[in-house]
């Protein structure tokens, strides 16, 4: 099996020009090592004052591209995600003018940032202190930005998810699952990084716990047409037992999920920084549009497992915080 790196190749952008770090064949099983989303600009040691110092046009550099071998434009490529391997830290952080509250100037609580959160991860678990609480989150590994080149000319921010993929922080896209992405330029060019240990729906603070890892992957060539990127996967069990709900509701969908994500930051802010409460939002509270069609207003929920609280006293503290 063929081991494939970073330092081979990778970018933060997209242009049908970038040269080919390897080709592959089709049902070829590669390993790809991946930087964490900052490009390694921050590491287990680092703190807040590393956050503002960040390099932005650097972020998810993504590892390829691959040439697919006998991809052509108008077929279809399936990713195979067999495996995907942490390296013992994450990072979670608030960069300033990111994230669902960024320009929001009617917020009476501190979320602008920067503000920088370091996970120590084995196999099973990442974990953190925020404020007095001791946070344990299941890994549920996933590939943040995958995608292959588009057709058209240009240089492109990998930022925005569009038709050939990119930062799409689907976390579905993680082991079991099977990627299809359409192919625009010969050989279809796949590149892949950005990887997340944990993730809530929504990503609202703006981050994960972004990691590097290893990627185990093959990738299937289909001679069909698709125009937009969809994954199959399998059905996932709940990892905990226990949850909470935070709805929110407003005639703007956006407000509506605003006052959710509010409402879970202002319970947990007696045992720790509404800025830490919002990063951990955003790596464990699941967004949901619960009802659409009730005009005039939506309801959106936050969906949180209280399980990543350890200590039960505190967790039964907090059921009781909230308002």
């Amino acid at each position: 099996m063929r081991i494939f790196s970073f330092t081979d190749g990778a970018h933060s952008y997209w242009s049908r020009n970038l040269k080919p770090i390897a080709k592959i064949e089709p049902e070829e099983i590669i390993t790809v090592k991946t930087r964490d989303s900052s490009d390694g600009q921050i590491n287990k040691d680092s703190n807040v004052k590393t956050l503002e110092k960040m390099d932005f046009t650097r972020v998810n550099p993504s590892t390829g591209p691959f040439y697919i071998e006998n991809a052509e434009p108008g077929d279809t490529i399936a990713v195979n995600i067999m495996e995907i391997k942490n390296s013992g830290w994450g990072w979670t952080g608030i960069i300033p003018g990111f994230g669902l509250f960024a320009g929001d100037s009617s917020l009476q609580l501190e979320l602008s940032g920067p503000a920088l959160k370091i996970w120590i991860s084995d196999e099973k678990y990442s974990r953190a202190r925020f404020g007095d609480v001791e946070i344990e989150i299941k890994n549920d590994p996933f590939i943040g930005t995958i995608g292959v080149s588009p057709g058209v000319g240009g240089r492109f921010s990998i930022v925005p998810p569009r038709e050939n993929g990119g930062n799409m922080d689907n976390k579905i896209i993680g082991e079991g699952s099977k990627l299809y992405l359409p192919v625009f330029v010969k050989g279809a060019l796949l590149s892949l990084g950005d990887v997340h240990l944990s993730q809530g729906d929504g990503e609202v603070c703006g981050t994960a716990i972004e990691a590097p890892a290893e990627v185990k992957l093959s990738v299937s060539l289909i001679k069909r047409s698709i125009k937009m990127p969809y994954v199959e996967f399998r059905g996932r069990q709940s990892i905990y037992n226990e949850y909470v709900s935070f709805s929110g509701f407003s005639n703007n969908l956006i407000e509506a999920t605003k006052i959710a994500v509010l409402r879970m930051i202002n319970a947990f802010s007696d045992f720790m920084e509404p800025s830490e409460a919002y990063m951990l939002a955003s790596v464990a509270m699941d967004l949901r549009i619960s009802e659409l069609v009730d005009m005039p207003n939506y309801h959106v929920s936050g969906v949180l497992p209280l399980d990543i609280i350890k200590n039960e006293e505190v967790r039964e503290k907090i059921k009781k915080a909230i308002k």
